[in-house]
């Protein structure tokens, strides 16, 4: 082997292993409500996945994006947003559909589909898992103070074109269901979106601020973040932790 050859092949040894360093994840985002009688069977969903990742030490990030749509047939969904609903209407238009339904998941912002399907989900995380990534994002840092949440992140790799999305969620979410189509009926969620904020990349280290609405409990609380080329394509590292 010439030196020419051996140095190339080192050089492509070193850059493989510095991918495989960077550990592989799964965004799974849920755009649900307490307005939708075909929600809570995805709510679940969600919370399988979100259990599964913590017993088999996978970076599986999950994120329940609770839409306003519904409001109109007689309850107001307490965690829905406008913010949200135009965050789904954004990936149907980057992903060229004309359908915005609930439930939906998406994932890795990649690929879509009806989110009480637990084939194509277990599939799609799947292969988001058995992806390389070249880039990765930490947070560092988590602190409380007063009402608002800080935490530090770093980013190893380069990334262009792409936004910082920083979420605040809330786990163990119990709702009494007063009216519409599932009333009557208690729903039970976890990593709700309670506050989210989208950021251009500028450097690859900063430091975000969330304020934390009055009845969250930080207790059951984490800070997510992560790395997404702009337009709502496909998210590139992801990182949580808890409170």
């Amino acid at each position: 082997m010439s030196r020419l050859t051996f140095l190339f092949a080192s050089f492509i040894s070193l850059q493989t292993a510095v991918a495989q360093d960077y550990p592989s994840f799964a965004v799974v985002e849920l755009f649900t409500s307490q307005g939708c009688s075909s929600c809570p069977r995805a709510d679940q969903y969600l919370s399988d996945i979100i259990d599964d990742a913590e017993s088999d030490g996978k970076k599986v990030i999950a994120l329940s994006f609770h839409v306003d749509y519904w409001n109109r047939l007689g309850w107001k969904d307490p965690y829905s947003s406008q913010a949200n609903t135009r965050r789904q209407y954004a990936y149907a238009q980057s992903m060229k559909s004309s359908n915005v339904y609930t439930p939906q998941m998406v994932v890795n912002g990649k690929v879509e589909f009806v989110g009480s399907n637990r084939q194509k989900g277990g599939a799609s995380i799947k292969n988001a898992l058995d992806n390389e990534p070249s880039i990765a994002v930490q947070i560092e840092d988590v602190k409380v103070v007063d009402s608002v949440i800080e935490f530090n992140y770093v980013i190893q790799g380069i990334a262009e074109s792409t936004v910082v999305n920083a979420a605040l969620v809330e786990k163990g979410i119990q709702t009494r269901v007063g009216r519409g189509e599932n009333g009557g009926r208690t729903l039970n969620h976890d990593n709700v979106v309670r506050t989210f904020k989208s950021l251009p990349l500028i450097n690859n280290e900063g430091k975000i601020r969330l304020e934390t609405p009055q009845d969250m409990k930080t207790d059951q609380a984490s800070v997510v973040v992560f790395l997404q080329k702009e337009g709502l394509r496909e998210i590139i590292a992801a990182d949580i932790s808890t409170i």
